[in-house]
């Protein structure tokens, strides 16, 4: 594994520095003579027998002068220090010949990744521990136990490295441990700042560090405050990490797991991939668990629209509903929801504050009595439960099939693709539920790739992807809008930004969507900018209409948190689009500046 596969990883995406001169490691290395465990790992590592410690030997005396020595070259002297530093295993403090940029509220790393090819060409995601052991050849190992409110979401395989990533869904937080065979090589260390503290540790016997932060970005500084920290350690031949990131801008989200939680995670790791933790009922993501526990058959999709995925059940205790919640292209949160219940009736919709409810009767093959189809209402209370994710919908269908009631929310499909659902797909895939097979083909997104090269062709020109992008991010899939095309980059942390680059031929751009989603953005709202010899444009927010406007009016920032950067290259038009936290301009812009 290369440094620059390594580096592709959610865990050790941080700028390459060097070490600053006022940096004092002497608390790390202090922490490390007191423990009993370094000493042992440095008797391993030297043919000379252990000394009896009930016989104090002349070669003892000498070697504990020679180490007390040694601490006080480190401790008093600028040489000792720079070479203090290099004993640390793990994690390396460097520092930037840049000037740090201004500190942002929601950091959000940026990666060096490699050119896309497809969608799972290298990483593979499961959602079974099973799965995960079947595609590598050392033994798995997951945690024992979960801190509350966590549960396991998938299992990543990178080669030989797996990433085990769990989830709180109340507020947010993410919890990974990763491991990776060495085959007898020094494990890479990650780079972290200047003024990252390292502390050294234990986990039982085996030699540890911990540390909290991470980047800004590339060039910016370290935060130890950023909700992320890390723990590494090696046994055997197998190198771990835990991480734990706390998302910055969900209110529940308040305290990050502390050292000693991580400590006692990594001291209780097992090879039992069958042990089930006890589940959330507002968090399944197995159906036949949630259908057990919902007492009645759950009706499902017999085929889902393209690029939509089950992400979990939701067994609503308070109103007897079951929601199934799907997420489109590996996005963060859900954003279709199928309701259904066998005992209530359907839900009474009213309006919302912002629009006028339209409710109209529409055919569903296969249904029974009238279906209907409403827009411009309130979601029902406590639907979905969770964190009320069933507010992005914005249409709904109810329809009833043998006593079942079943109603459908979907977020609407914006014109220049991507997420959301027509009216038309929307009574196809509830006819899909009902067991319809002459649905499926309108639900079929034909335009949509997951493989670069089948895009290309299929274009017939080449389509470019930055090379950088937020830490969590990965290619997904590429749509071809008539003569452009949108690639969308997913982010696996909660309320992590998802990219789209849209690339239109500057030749009728008035019919492409780079013209579509820029031209009614009013002039005093853009900001001049260049990148490198090109000049570009960004724009921060989007239009919106709040409770006591009538009309839409410019929101900065909007509550999708839009920003946009749009530049000319060549023949070609770009439009980079940014939704969700832990982006600025400027780390837009360095993302826009790796499109070549």
């Amino acid at each position: 594994m290369t440094d620059e596969q390594f580096k592709k990883t959610l865990l050790r995406e941080l700028a390459e520095e060097s070490i600053p001169d006022n940096y004092d490691p002497w608390p790390v290395l202090q922490a490390r003579i007191n423990r009993e465990g370094l000493y042992k790992t440095i008797q391993q590592k030297h043919t000379t027998k252990s000394v009896n410690a009930r016989s104090f030997k002349p070669v003892t005396a000498i070697i504990i002068i020679l180490i007390m020595a040694f601490g006080l070259f480190l401790f008093a002297n600028p040489q000792g220090n720079a070479l203090a530093q290099a004993i640390l295993r793990y994690f390396i403090p460097t520092h930037s010949a840049e000037e740090p940029v201004p500190a942002i509220s929601t950091p959000i790393p940026l990666i060096e990744i490699t050119p896309i090819m497809h969608a799972s060409d290298v990483i593979v995601n499961n959602s079974k521990l099973e799965e995960v052991q079947r595609k590598i050849n050392y033994p798995l190992m997951q945690l024992s136990f979960l801190p509350q409110g966590y549960h396991f979401e998938f299992g990543q395989v990178e080669g030989e490295r797996v990433t085990l990533f769990y989830k709180n869904d109340v507020d947010g937080a993410s919890l990974w441990l990763e491991q990776l065979p060495l085959h007898g090589a020094e494990p890479e260390p990650m780079s972290v700042g200047p003024t990252a503290a390292v502390e050294s540790t234990q986990v039982e016997n085996d030699y540890a560090e911990y540390i909290k932060g991470s980047y800004f970005g590339d060039q910016g500084k370290w935060n130890a405050d950023s909700g992320a920290s890390f723990l590494r350690w090696q046994h055997d031949d197998m190198l771990y990490t835990i991480s734990s990131v706390l998302n910055s801008t969900s209110a529940a989200s308040k305290a990050d797991l502390s050292k000693e939680i991580l400590l006692t995670l990594a001291e209780n790791l097992t090879e039992d991939t069958t042990i089930k933790f006890s589940f959330d009922p507002s968090h399944i993501n197995d159906l036949v668990v949630a259908e057990k526990l919902a007492g009645f058959n759950l009706l499902v999709p017999k085929v889902l629209p393209q690029g939509y995925q089950f992400d979990f059940a939701t067994i609503e205790e308070s109103t007897g509903f079951v929601c199934l919640q799907y997420a489109y292209n590996g996005a963060s949160y859900p954003s279709l929801f199928i309701r259904q219940s066998a005992e209530m009736p359907l839900s009474t919709l009213h309006a919302d504050s912002k629009n006028i409810l339209e409710i109209s009767t529409v055919k569903v093959a296969g249904s029974e009595g009238e279906s209907k189809y409403a827009i411009g209402f309130r979601s029902p209370e406590k639907a979905c439960d969770l964190q009320n994710n069933i507010f992005r919908a914005g249409q709904a269908l109810f329809w009833k099939k043998s006593g079942m009631s079943l109603e459908m929310y979907a977020e609407f499909r914006p014109p220049e693709g991507g997420a959301g659902l027509s009216k038309e797909q929307m009574i196809a895939l509830a006819e899909s539920i009902l067991g319809s097979s002459s649905s499926s083909q309108a639900l079929l997104d034909m335009n949509s790739y997951s493989s670069l090269d089948e895009a290309e062709l299929a274009a017939g020109y080449s389509i470019q992807a930055p090379t950088k992008l937020p830490l969590g991010s990965k290619f997904n899939s590429i749509h071809l809008l008539g003569n452009s095309s949108m690639s969308l980059f997913t982010n696996s942390q909660f309320g992590g930004p998802n990219i789209k680059l849209y690339q239109c031929p500057s030749i009728n751009l008035t019919d492409s969507p780079c013209h579509a989603l820029t031209e009614k953005i009013p002039e005093n709202i853009k900001i001049q900018m260049t990148m490198g010899d090109l000049k570009a444009v960004y724009i921060n927010g989007d239009f919106g209409m709040d409770a006591n406007e009538s009309d839409p009016s410019w929101h900065e920032p909007d509550p999708s948190q839009t920003q946009r950067i749009y530049w000319r290259s060549g023949d070609w038009n770009y439009l980079l689009v940014s939704t969700g936290n832990g982006i600025n301009q400027q780390l837009l812009a360095e993302i826009a500046d790796t499109v070549r």
